[in-house]
C-alpha cells in the first residue's frame, strides 16, 4: 500500500477545515496563501523530517513522554519555530503495528484502511467542527494495512492550561465558587460531544485540561504561550471576577472517540462514570448533582437546535431522558469501575485504597 499523507488546514473564514494530501487536485495548502503561519509550520515540519511515516518513525529529538500503559504507542512533545519565529508547542504521536485483530476492530469501526493515527487526526478534526474545545490537527501518516506491518502516526497542537487530575484540588480549594461552576462547565463539555452523537470512551479527569478563559485565543494559535509554565500556582486561576467567569475547558486523547449506532445511553454513561470516578470525592459529593444539571440542560439546548435546522437529534434531552435512570445506571457503571480497580490492585499484591470511591 503506498504511503498516505494528510494535513490539517488553516481555518477557512467560515472556520471550516479542509484535507489536503499530496498529489490531491487542490495541491494541499494553496489556499492558505504564501504568508500563512500554517504553511511555515508544515515547512518547519518539513525541515526536520516529519512530513512522511518513515522519517517520523527516525526521528529523535523533542522529550519524549512516558506514561504506563501506552504499549505501541509513544509520544514525543516538541518544540518548533516556524518561519515568522513564533515557537509553537507540538505532540507527535507515533503507533506501531498493533495486531491483525485490533486492525480489524478498527476498521469495523471506522472504516476501511484506517489506522491509530489517522483516526485521532479524523476524530480531533470532526469533535472541534461539533463546537468542542480540543487541540488542533495538524499532520498525520499512515504506511501499512489490515494483513502488513501498519505504522501510523498524527501530530497535534497543545492546549491550553494544565489536566483536571493534576491541578482539581488546588482549584477547588482557591475559590470557593469555582467547585459548582466547574460542574456546570463540565457538564456542559459532556454535553457538547454526547450532543453530537459523539463519546469519548477515556473521558476521565486527565483527559480534560482547565485554564482561563483570557489564554483561549493564544491557544488556538498553538504557540509558545499557549501553554502556561508547569511552575504557575493554580491560585492565579483564580483572580477577580470569579472562578465562572474565567473557567475555559479543553478535552483532549481524542483516539478512541467514535459515534455509536447502538446503545448510545450506555457509552454515555460510561464517559460520566468515567469522569466521576476520577474526580475527587468531596467535590462529587457536593456538586455532581449540578454536573448532571448542567449535562441535562445542554442536552436539551441542542436537541431543540437540531430539530430547529430540520436534521434528526443526535440525542435525547432532558424531556426524553430520565434524570434518575441516569444518575443510577452511572452509580451502577462506578461501582463496577470501583470493584475491577479493587481486584487489580489485590491481584498486584497493591494495599487497598484509604477512604475508596462508592457509588
Amino acid at each position: 500500500m503506498t504511503e498516505k499523507e494528510r494535513q490539517g488546514d488553516p481555518p477557512s473564514p467560515k472556520g471550516g477545515y479542509g484535507v489536503a494530501s499530496p498529489g490531491s487536485p487542490r495541491g494541499g495548502y494553496g489556499e492558505a496563501g504564501p504568508a500563512s503561519p500554517w504553511r511555515e509550520l508544515l515547512a518547519a515540519l518539513s525541515e526536520r523530517g516529519l512530513d512522511s511515516v518513515d522519517s517520523a518513525f527516525a526521528y529523535g529529538q523533542g522529550q519524549d513522554l512516558d506514561k504506563p500503559g501506552l504499549e505501541h504507542r509513544r509520544r514525543t512533545r516538541l518544540e518548533l519555530a516556524d518561519g515568522r519565529g513564533t515557537v509553537r508547542e507540538l505532540y507527535l504521536k507515533r503507533y506501531e503495528d498493533e495486531g491483525f485483530w485490533p486492525k480489524l476492530g478498527r476498521w469495523l469501526t471506522y472504516g476501511r484502511g484506517k489506522s491509530p493515527g489517522t483516526c485521532e487526526f479524523d476524530n480531533i478534526r470532526a469533535v472541534r467542527a461539533a463546537g468542542v474545545p480540543t487541540m488542533q490537527e495538524v499532520i498525520c501518516g499512515q504506511r501499512g494495512g489490515l494483513l502488513s506491518r501498519c505504522r501510523s502516526y498524527v501530530i497535534v497542537t497543545a492546549v491550553p492550561g494544565r489536566s483536571l487530575e493534576k491541578c482539581a484540588e488546588e482549584l477547588l480549594a482557591a475559590d470557593e465558587t469555582a467547585g459548582q461552576a466547574l460542574a456546570v462547565k463540565l457538564g456542559r463539555l459532556a454535553a457538547a460531544l454526547h450532543g453530537q452523537g459523539f463519546v469519548h470512551r477515556d473521558f476521565y479527569a486527565c483527559h480534560v485540561f482547565v485554564d482561563k478563559e483570557h489564554e483561549k485565543d493564544a491557544s488556538s494559535t498553538g504557540g509558545r504561550d499557549a501553554r502556561p509554565t508547569r511552575a504557575r500556582d493554580v491560585r492565579d486561576m483564580a483572580s477577580a471576577g470569579g472562578m465562572s467567569a474565567t473557567l475555559e475547558l479543553y478535552l483532549i486523547d481524542l483516539a478512541r472517540v467514535f459515534r455509536p449506532r447502538w446503545r448510545q445511553f450506555r457509552w454515555r454513561v460510561k464517559d460520566l462514570a468515567q469522569l466521576k470516578y476520577s474526580m475527587p470525592v468531596n467535590w462529587v459529593n457536593e456538586h455532581w448533582g449540578h454536573l448532571l444539571d448542567g449535562y441535562l440542560d445542554a442536552l436539551a439546548e441542542h436537541c431543540r437546535k437540531q430539530r430547529g435546522s430540520g436534521t434528526r437529534p443526535a440525542t435525547r434531552g432532558r424531556d426524553a431522558m430520565n434524570a434518575d435512570r441516569l444518575s443510577h445506571a452511572i452509580d451502577h457503571k462506578l461501582a463496577e469501575m470501583v470493584r475491577r480497580a479493587a481486584r487489580r490492585r489485590a491481584i498486584a499484591g497493591q494495599p487497598t485504597a484509604q477512604g475508596g470511591r462508592s457509588a
